[in-house]
């Protein structure tokens, strides 16, 4: 399993978008490839194959967003969303990615980073689906 990398420079006019996101997750990004590249990257990354996200409803604005302040077309992107699966699949307190990947039984370290999340989510629906 691979992933991208979560620290790319955002475009500056994200200012709604970024007003969302708690402070750690904005402004990482001061020798990061600007979105273009990241995005590219990306799209090379997942090489026409879906891609897992644990809220991908929230990821997918971001990319739309990005693409759209940097004059961009938005990708077509294939993804499925692993709090989505979860909602069909258990009853929980929260589907919050904590308790998503307790019930699947993967380990959740450092909550919140980027590639820990990612890291966290991505095996989530393969331990949810029957072969």
């Amino acid at each position: 399993m691979g992933h991208a990398d979560p620290a790319a420079r955002r475009p500056e006019p994200l200012q709604p978008v970024q007003r969302r996101c708690p402070p750690h997750h904005v402004g990482r990004g001061g020798s990061a490839p600007d979105w273009k590249a990241t995005l590219s990257e990306v799209l090379a990354f997942a090489d026409g194959l879906p891609l897992v996200a644990h809220n991908a409803g929230f990821d997918m604005s971001v990319v739309r967003a990005a693409c759209t302040a940097e004059g961009l077309p938005w990708p077509e992107l294939r993804y499925t969303c692993s709090q989505v699966i979860a909602r069909r699949t258990w009853k929980l307190l929260s589907y919050g990615l904590p308790y998503c990947t307790d019930a699947a039984g993967i380990v959740l370290d450092n909550h919140h980073d980027a590639d820990a999340d990612a890291r966290a989510a991505a095996p989530g629906p393969a331990h949810r689906c029957p072969a």
